[in-house]
């Protein structure tokens, strides 16, 4: 249920595009796959600016033959398009999504809709290996100037959706149904760089390798460092997490500074969220200058970073309590500033704001909250600074959350 769907405040900018999706249909989906693959769909719906001057929608499921759902043109409102969708019902064959992509350049064409000067766009989600060929097939589209998105599932060839998308940065690849909204960046009223707002701006993917140094003295209780680990979490999972976009490393501290993971141990967003959900606090005291020093060695090439390859390094430290080495931290702050590192500092409860300021090294850096629960709805604010940081005044877009989940999800 996604509530009341309106046509009269579109959230996207007036841009045209004809956008037709490509949904396997197998017996390899499942029924209740398949309605979570419907519910993706609706949600890009609702968030783009339908009608026959904007934005124009048809689908088209396979499965051992085509099905055509609507063309192109068969809607012109969003809560009719939902409708169509939600209409759809599972072919449960085989996967033949080679025969499909060849089949489907006709919908790209005047008889079937599509509007000539206009850019011409196709998601393709898909669960399974292909059965048959699809390079030759997709490069015909491509070279009708068809731009391909592949949405791949669990059971998807990594490889095949490259060759079909023709780039990897045009491949968005999932390990479950169940995050799907999740890794797209679907949740709540919020969308990911996967978004027809994207494809409508001509997108650019960017990268980030990013470092958690986490507080875990003793004066944080474990409900407390929960909430920590939540806030991370988050981060991640609004991340398009792999080794060619955004990467993850973790350190925490007390008295001395633990790592946890290097930003090269995991490649998948679950591994780096199940390390984190894992993870314990150490107890005793708080040595933040020691754990900055510490974490010089996860921004290196032989820990995964890619500086030399011009890839954007970010430190999120978050803390609530006094340093007890605050007279080391502006030395070991400026050092790692200077390096190239961008230190975002969160501070909690007791944490002290000379020293946030002091290692963020500006106050549009740092931020303070007075509770625990305060940091839960932080996580807007820090994602939209991080994204600044791979997209220095740009681009501009129309709300916080483009801004903030374009990047956090590959910046365009």
């Amino acid at each position: 249920d996604f509530g009341p769907v309106t046509d009269t405040q579109p959230n996207l900018p007036h841009r045209k595009a004809d956008i037709l999706f490509l949904v396997e249909s197998s017996h390899n989906i499942g029924p209740e796959n398949f309605v979570k693959m419907k519910n993706f769909m609706s949600e890009l719906v609702i968030k783009s600016d339908i009608g026959p001057d904007h934005v124009q929608v048809g689908v088209v499921q396979f499965s051992h033959r085509n099905k055509e759902e609507f063309q192109l043109n068969q809607y012109s409102t969003k809560s009719d398009i939902i409708d169509a969708i939600g209409r759809m019902s599972l072919m449960g064959q085989n996967t033949l999504t080679g025969a499909a992509l060849q089949s489907v350049s006709g919908y790209f064409k005047l008889a079937k809709g599509a509007r000539p000067y206009v850019k011409k766009v196709l998601i393709l989600i898909t669960d399974g290996k292909a059965q048959d060929e699809v390079k030759k097939s997709a490069k015909a589209l491509r070279d009708e100037s068809v731009i391909i998105y592949s949405v791949g599932m669990f059971n998807a060839n990594k490889t095949q959706l490259a060759e079909i998308s023709g780039k990897p940065e045009m491949v968005f690849y999932v390990e479950d149904f169940d995050v799907l909204k999740e890794n797209i960046g679907l949740q709540n009223t919020h969308m990911s760089s996967f978004n027809l707002c994207k494809i409508q701006s001509d997108p650019r993917i960017e990268r980030l390798d990013i470092v958690f140094v986490i507080d875990g003295s003793g004066s944080i209780d474990p409900k407390e460092y929960d909430i920590m680990k939540d806030f991370m979490i988050a981060l991640v999972k609004k991340s398009d997490v792999s080794r060619d976009r955004v990467q993850f490393g973790a350190v925490k501290y007390s008295a001395e500074p633990e790592t946890f993971f290097y930003l090269n141990d995991y490649s998948t967003k679950s591994a780096i969220i199940k390390a984190i959900k894992n993870d314990k606090p150490i107890g005793q005291t708080t040595y933040t200058a020691k754990a900055l020093r510490h974490s010089e060695r996860l921004f290196t090439e032989a820990h995964g970073s890619r500086k030399r390859s011009s890839v954007p390094q970010v430190l999120i430290v978050i803390t609530d309590g006094d340093s007890h080495d605050t007279a080391e931290l502006d030395e070991v702050s400026r050092r790692l500033r200077a390096h190239g590192i961008v230190i975002y500092a969160i501070g909690i409860e007791r944490a002290k704001p000379d020293e946030l300021l002091t290692m963020a090294g500006s106050e549009d850096k740092y931020f303070y909250v007075n509770t625990f629960e305060g940091l839960k709805h932080l996580y807007r604010n820090v994602s939209d600074r991080v994204c600044s940081v791979s997209k220095p005044g740009r681009f501009k877009y129309s709300s916080l959350w483009t801004r903030t989940f374009l990047c956090m999800k590959g910046c365009v």
